[in-house]
């Protein structure tokens, strides 16, 4: 479990910093003419290719969230569940306890507090993902961007499969899926 762990809270953070590496890139030459540290010819990206690698490395990341949400957060919730198993021993503190999904890992020794720690750290960001997605989609209809461009690129694979009184929807499914595990 514990490498386990370690992959699919890694995992999605590497992703989405791979969709920010050509927003990230764009951003730097426009500002530094790489050309003339390599010798090479090098054309200066324009404020609209800027936007639109932001666009896409947001929706991707949106959309890496959507579908990674439900393992990341089984994996956040079981690093937090320990219990005790017949037949295990005692310590001088009461009963040993060991993780729900690993009876193999003791709570609280030094691997545990490690993975318990960063779950602590990532269950905000599980819990408040939800009202994030509601609150994105929500602005969006107030302020009647929802069929803009670049919103539509941002965010739109939060809103654009359902009709206008039920774009909330997504958040809704989050909320049914964190209450589910």
């Amino acid at each position: 479990f514990t490498q386990q762990f370690y992959i699919q809270l890694i995992l999605p953070g590497f992703m989405t910093s791979l969709y920010f590496a050509p927003y990230i890139y764009n951003r730097i030459t426009k500002y530094i003419d790489l050309g003339k540290l390599v010798h090479v010819p090098h054309i200066t990206p324009t404020d609209d290719v800027i936007t639109a690698s932001l666009n896409q490395a947001i929706g991707s990341s949106v959309g890496i969230l959507l579908v990674c949400y439900p393992s990341f957060i089984t994996v956040v919730l079981s690093a937090l569940s320990c219990e005790t198993f017949l037949g295990t021993g005692t310590t001088a503190y009461g009963k040993t306890l060991y993780l729900r999904i690993d009876p193999n890992i003791q709570c609280y020794d030094r691997h545990h507090t490690v993975m318990f720690a960063i779950a602590l750290v990532c269950l905000p960001v599980v819990a408040i993902s939800p009202l994030l997605v509601g609150y994105v989609v929500v602005r969006g209809l107030q302020n009647q961007k929802l069929h803009l461009e670049q919103w539509l690129d941002r965010f739109g694979g939060l809103y654009k499969h359902y009709e206008t009184h039920y774009l909330f929807w997504e958040s809704v499914f989050m909320l049914k899926v964190f209450f589910l595990v």
